[in-house]
C-alpha cells in the first residue's frame, strides 16, 4: 500500500474532475493513467477490506479483485457517477461476499485492533471527521474508535463501515445487502448512538485524569 495518502487540502470537485480525465485516457488505452486511478484509490479501498474482514490478506485480495473487475468494466463507466464512489461500491461488494464467505465456513472474525494503514484516521470518516480537524484523533482515540466498531453488532457494523467509512450511499447499501433503506438507516442510527456513548465516555475520562 503507498504511504502517501490523498491530500486531504485536495477539494472534492478537484478529485472528481482529475478522476475524469484519467479515466477518460485509461478508457482510450492509456495503461498509466489506469495506473494512477489505482494509486488514488487502493489505500481506501484497502482500508474498507481490512475494516470489513479484518484480514489483511483479504484486503489485498478485495484491493486486487476490486481494480481486476474495474479494469474489465471500464468502458461501462459513465463520468455521470463519480469514479471513487463507483470503485468503492464494487469494493464493498466484494467485502460483504468476502465476509460472509469466512462466516459460512464457521471462521472467527479475530477481534484485535487492526493495523496501518487501517485505521479510521486515514478514511474517509463522515461523522468524526471534525475530531481530526481538532487535532483529537490521536492513536489512543483511534484504538478506542477501532474496539468500539469492531463489536458492534454484525449488521449495524456493516452499516456504519458502508456508510461511514466508505461513504457509499444508502442505496448502495441496500442493493448490496438486500435490507430495506429504512433498516439500514435504523442499524445507521443505532451503531452511530453506540459510538457516540464511547467517545463521550473517552473525552470524560480525559476531562477527570486531566
Amino acid at each position: 500500500m503507498s504511504d502517501q495518502p490523498r491530500n486531504l487540502s485536495e477539494s472534492t470537485n478537484d478529485v472528481d474532475t482529475a478522476d475524469r480525465e484519467l479515466v477518460s485516457l485509461a478508457q482510450g488505452g492509456d495503461t498509466s493513467a489506469f495506473n494512477t486511478l489505482v494509486e488514488r484509490h487502493r489505500d481506501q479501498i484497502y482500508g474498507l477490506g481490512l475494516h470489513m474482514t479484518r484480514s489483511e490478506i483479504n484486503a489485498a485480495e478485495i484491493v486486487q479483485e476490486s481494480f481486476l473487475f474495474t479494469y474489465q468494466h471500464l468502458e461501462e463507466f459513465r463520468n455521470e457517477v463519480e469514479f471513487g464512489a463507483w470503485i468503492l461500491g464494487i469494493a464493498a461488494e466484494l467485502s460483504w461476499i468476502q465476509l460472509h464467505r469466512v462466516r459460512s465456513l464457521g471462521e472467527e472474525l479475530p477481534l484485535q485492533p487492526v493495523n496501518e494503514p487501517g485505521n479510521l484516521a486515514r478514511y474517509r470518516a463522515t461523522n468524526w471527521s471534525h475530531l481530526a480537524e481538532e487535532g483529537a484523533m490521536n492513536a489512543e482515540l483511534r484504538r478506542v474508535i477501532q474496539d468500539a466498531t469492531h463489536r458492534l453488532p454484525q449488521g449495524h457494523r456493516e452499516v456504519f463501515l458502508f456508510r461511514d467509512v466508505a461513504g457509499l450511499s444508502y442505496k448502495q447499501i441496500a442493493d448490496i445487502s438486500g435490507d430495506t433503506v429504512l433498516a439500514i438507516k435504523r442499524r445507521l442510527h443505532q451503531a452511530r448512538l453506540i459510538l457516540r456513548e464511547v467517545l463521550d465516555a473517552f473525552f470524560k475520562d480525559r476531562t477527570v485524569a486531566d
